[in-house]
This record gives structure tokens, sequence and C-alpha cells, in this order.
């Protein structure tokens, strides 16, 4: 990571903060696109949506003002920008009530892993870790990774490494499923982000909803109409529980399947069973 970027006369900024407008952030960006306009940019922008609520949090015209001008920027030939995050970008515009200055955004999909991938997968990151599972063992950590989440693969790895002893491990079907009652146990702290952050992310009313929602979810899939009497207290109508579901299907929680929700991860399922099931109440 550069702590600065510095390019003599025209721009001399430390990485990682945000300076008192949004003004000064990108007449600086604009100065350095202009020394260097005869080259294409590729401008990735990470945390996009941490960066806008950070700007929502001192000003919204500050928001609307950077979108505007983000907007403009798209329209040159010579600059594509790649925006990521691992909040909801579609949704966080929503909430800002901003969609129309990012309405121009092509999605790109990426598609889970297969059966045989999430095994080349797994493998590769428990080699160096001196970790082998049997065919048996195997097969049913495939099953707990079926949502095929890069990301959830290498939990899972990180997880078997952490409980494992010390020298060469090799498990079996029982010794695989005994770490796992570790790895998705109450005292595994790894998946402890996926629940704090729905409060900084999700109103109030919503964050108490949506504890109450993933709690239940975490039991077996549920519909929408099973759903409403555990939130119909905190919700004020079925429109904004939809909306609430829309937005957990969108940060990649669960996933609507006919009329049922559930967890996207059966792995993240069972270790919010095991940490957050008293959130039901």
């Amino acid at each position: 990571m550069l702590p600065k970027i510095k390019v003599p006369g025209i721009v001399d900024i430390e990485t990682g903060k945000i300076s008192e407008e949004a003004k000064e952030t990108l007449d600086r960006m604009e100065a350095v696109f202009e020394e260097l306009y005869e080259l294409d940019f590729i401008f990735a922008f990470d945390e996009f949506a941490d960066f806008l609520e950070d700007l929502r949090k001192k000003d919204m015209a500050e928001v609307r003002f950077f979108l505007s001008w983000l907007r403009g920027l798209r329209q040159e030939e010579k600059i594509r920008l790649i925006i990521t995050g691992s909040i909801n970008i579609i949704s966080a515009m929503e909430e800002l009530n901003v969609p129309d200055l990012m309405n121009d955004l092509t999605d790109i999909d990426i598609f889970p892993l297969n059966k045989n991938e999430i095994k080349e997968l797994l493998e590769d990151l428990t080699t160096e870790d001196n970790i082998t599972l049997t065919p048996e063992a195997m097969e049913f950590a495939i099953e707990r990774l079926s949502d095929g989440i890069p990301f959830f693969v290498q939990l899972f790895a990180s997880g078997l490494a952490t409980y494992k002893d010390e020298g060469k491990a090799e498990y079996g079907l029982s010794g695989i499923k005994e770490i796992y009652e570790k790895i998705t146990g109450k005292k595994h702290k790894e998946f402890m982000d996926l629940h704090s952050r729905l409060k900084e992310y999700l109103l109030p009313d919503r964050f108490k909803a949506a504890k109450k929602i993933l709690a239940h979810l975490a039991s077996d899939p549920m519909t929408q109409d099973y759903l409403w009497p555990y939130t119909k207290e905190i919700l004020n109508n079925k429109a904004t529980l939809r909306l609430l579901l829309k937005r957990l299907v969108d940060e990649c929680y669960i996933v609507k399947e006919n009329r049922n929700y559930r967890f996207v991860s059966p792995m993240v399922a069972d270790w919010w069973k095991n940490s957050y099931d008293w959130e039901k109440e």
C-alpha cells in the first residue's frame, strides 16, 4: 500500500484519508489526469460505498458533487472505471437516493466455483500448512462450501490451519466434522464482521429486523410470509420487509429460491445458528 502519492507541482496527498472537501481531492485527481492525458487510464475504486458513506456524514451535497464529477469522468474515452466494495453499490445508491447518478454502470458477473474448482482451491490453500483431506472428508467440505464463493473457501482453509495440531495433518470424515464444529462454533471469530457490519450499514429498525431474519433462516429456509410475524412489530409493513430482504440478497447474505429465502453459504448459516440463534426472540 502506497502511503503517499506525489507528483511534483501537481499533487502531494496521503492515501487512506479523505480531505475536508470532496472538491479538493477531485481537483488534484483532475490535475494528474490532465498531466498524463496521452495515456489510457483504468481507474479502480475499492470500498466505493464506504467512501460515499463517509462523505454523507459530512454533507449530502458532497456525495452528489462527487458522483456528478465521476459521471463526467466516465464519459472520457481514455478512462475506464472499475468500482468495487464489500457493500453492494446499487443498494447503497438507493439508500442515499442518488441512483440517477450511477445508472450507467455495467455489472460484471462473477460465477461461483464448481465442485472441482472448490476442491482445487481448498487443496492449494491447505498445502502450505501440510493439511490433506481424505476423499470422504473432501466431499464433506465441498458440500459445506457448495455456494462456491472463494472467500468462504479461504475461511474454511484458515479454520483448518487454526485448529490443526503441529506438523502434518490428514483428516478423515470424522476428523473433518470435528474440526468443522470448531470452525462454525461461537468462539471462532472469523465470521464476526458479517454480523457487526449490518449495524453500520442498516438503519436501526432494519438492523434489528435483519438479526431476527438471519437467526431464523440459519435454521431453515422461509418465505417472506413466514418471516413477517417475527418482524411486524419492528417494521412498518410488508413492503419494508421486502426491501430489507432484497438488501440482504444484494449483500450476498441470503438467496431467494422460488418463494423461499435461505443463507447463501451453508457454512455461514451453521456459524450463525451456533452464535446467534438467540436473536430469534
